[in-house]
């Protein structure tokens, strides 16, 4: 990101960082969501349904819950958050692998 070059603290480069995460999560949510639509009623419709509710509930934690915390500088339940967020894609691999497909 080119505005990491003008960070100039940990804590601006966590908030890019952060942003970075919320506007990937975003983005798979619109992929995701697009790919649905081509998929329904098959087996790969299923995983992708469960790709693509992984990832809201990540997008939505991470911009609800991520940035409130970080703004208030409680860095650990940011952690935590974040780790959550994280687990969207395990879940998404998970559900492919469960159709013996992969994601």
């Amino acid at each position: 990101k080119p505005q990491s070059s003008h960070a100039s603290t940990e804590h601006d480069l966590a908030s890019i960082a952060l942003n970075i995460a919320t506007n990937t999560a975003k983005h798979n949510v619109e992929v995701i969501s697009d790919l649905s639509k081509n998929n329904q009623s098959t087996p790969e419709g299923f995983a992708i349904a469960i790709c693509l509710k992984a990832y809201t509930e990540a997008t939505s934690a991470l911009e609800i819950f991520a940035d409130l915390y970080f703004e208030r500088g409680l860095y650990p339940s940011t952690l935590n958050v974040v780790s959550f967020a994280m687990g969207a894609s395990d879940t998404c691999k998970e559900a492919f692998k469960w159709i013996k497909k992969k994601s």
